[in-house]
C-alpha cells in the first residue's frame, strides 16, 4: 500500500502543472480534492473533506472549486493522453457518448430542472451531464464532460448571472450537440478511437449521424443488427455505465455540494483525474490480481490520508458545521427578505 502512496504522490507532482494561475500554484488543493475523492469519506463534498482531513480548509479548497480560473481544457487533454497511453493492445478503440444525471433540490443549481433523471427513471429535478469516454476490451475511462442547459436557464440571464455561467454558454445546445462538441474535443486532444457509439437518443439525429460519417469514422448507435462484429462494439458501449458506476459509488461523481457552472465542470474534471488515477493502478495490479477493483485502489489511499480523529477534532468539526449552518440560515432570511421587499415594491 505504501507503493501505492508514492505513486499518488508522483501523479501529483506531474498534474500540478495544470492548476497554475496567474502566477499562483494550486497544485496542493488539486492534491487535496483528489485524495479527498479518493478516501473512504461517506459523502464526497467540499464540507466533509474539511471535517475529515487536517490541513485542509474549506474556504480554500471552495475558492479552487467554486471560482479560481483554472481551465478544465487542459485538464480533460492530459486525461485522453493518460487513457490513450493505458488503453493500448490490440483490437479497435471506441469513444463512448452517454449522460448521467444528478438528483438536486432546489432551482439554484446551474442546469437544474425537472428533466428526466434517468438514475430514478422519471422526470425530477435533476442536473444532467453528457459525457465521453475511451473504450478497448471491456476498459474504459471517462475523457470528458458538458453540463446540460435546458431552455428555461438560457433564456434567464439573471439565473444565469446567479449561477456564474459565462454569457457564451448561454445559447441553448441540445445533448446531441454536446455530444459532437466532446466528440470534436477527443480528435483535438489527440486522443485515437475507431469507432463512436451512442444511445438511440443520439442515434435518431441525422445531424449528427452525418458529421461523424464526415470524420471517416464508424458509429453504432443502438439499431437492431444481425452483425456480429456491429453487435460487438455496441456490446462494449455499455462498459460506460460501469465506468458512471464506479465514479459515484467510489468516487464521489454525483456527491458534489456546488451550485455554480465552473464549479460543476472543476468537480467533473477532477473525478476524471482521480479515476485515471485509480485505472492506471488497476492495470498495474491486474496481472497478479486480477480482482483488483477501483474500491480496492481506494483502500489503499485511504489508508495513507486519513487518519485517526481525536475527541478535539471531532468537537472543533462540529462547531465548524455548526457556524456553517448559522451562516448559511442567516443569509436564506436575507435572500427570503430581499424577495419579499421586491414583491412589495
Amino acid at each position: 500500500m505504501s507503493e501505492c502512496a508514492r505513486r499518488f504522490e508522483s501523479f501529483v507532482a506531474v498534474i500540478s502543472s495544470l492548476f497554475k494561475v496567474h502566477g499562483l500554484d494550486l497544485g496542493s488543493h488539486a492534491r487535496s480534492y483528489i485524495s479527498s475523492l479518493l478516501s473512504r469519506v461517506p459523502r464526497k463534498n467540499m464540507e466533509r473533506f474539511a471535517e475529515e482531513f487536517r490541513g485542509i480548509d474549506y474556504q480554500n479548497l471552495q475558492q479552487f472549486i467554486s471560482d479560481s480560473p483554472w481551465e478544465c481544457g487542459p485538464v480533460w487533454k492530459w486525461i485522453a493522453d493518460k487513457a490513450g497511453a493505458l488503453l493500448t493492445g490490440p483490437g479497435p478503440r471506441m469513444l463512448l457518448i452517454d449522460e448521467s444525471s444528478f438528483a438536486k433540490k432546489g432551482d439554484s443549481s446551474a442546469g437544474v430542472a425537472r428533466q428526466y433523471c434517468g438514475r430514478l427513471g422519471k422526470t425530477e429535478s435533476c442536473q444532467v451531464g453528457v459525457y465521453s469516454a475511451l473504450c478497448r476490451d471491456g476498459q474504459a475511462l471517462l475523457t470528458g464532460a458538458r453540463l446540460y442547459l435546458p431552455r428555461e436557464w438560457t433564456e434567464d440571464d439573471e439565473r444565469c448571472d446567479k449561477a456564474g455561467i459565462p454569457e457564451e454558454d448561454r445559447i441553448f445546445a441540445t445533448k446531441n450537440a454536446l455530444a459532437w462538441e466532446l466528440i470534436q474535443e477527443a480528435e483535438a486532444n489527440g486522443l485515437k478511437f475507431d469507432w463512436i457509439a451512442a444511445d438511440s437518443a443520439y442515434g435518431r439525429d441525422q445531424e449528427l449521424m452525418l458529421k461523424i460519417a464526415g470524420m471517416c469514422k464508424t458509429f453504432v448507435m443502438d439499431v437492431e443488427t444481425t452483425h456480429v462484429e456491429l453487435a460487438t462494439r455496441q456490446g462494449q458501449r455499455h462498459f460506460v455505465e460501469r465506468v458512471f458506476e464506479d465514479a459515484k459509488s467510489e468516487l464521489g461523481m454525483g456527491e458534489y455540494q456546488v451550485r455554480k457552472w465552473r464549479a460543476w465542470h472543476h468537480h467533473m474534471a477532477l473525478v476524471g483525474m482521480a479515476m485515471a488515477f485509480a485505472f492506471g493502478k488497476r492495470l498495474r495490479l491486474e496481472p497478479g490480481n486480477p480482482l483488483i477493483s477501483t474500491r480496492d485502489v481506494v483502500d489503499m489511499v485511504a489508508w495513507y490520508f486519513q487518519e485517526e480523529r481525536s475527541a478535539a477534532d471531532v468537537e472543533a468539526s462540529i462547531k465548524v458545521r455548526h457556524r456553517r449552518r448559522k451562516l448559511a440560515m442567516e443569509c436564506k432570511i436575507r435572500r427570503e427578505n430581499a424577495d419579499q421587499e421586491s414583491i412589495t415594491m
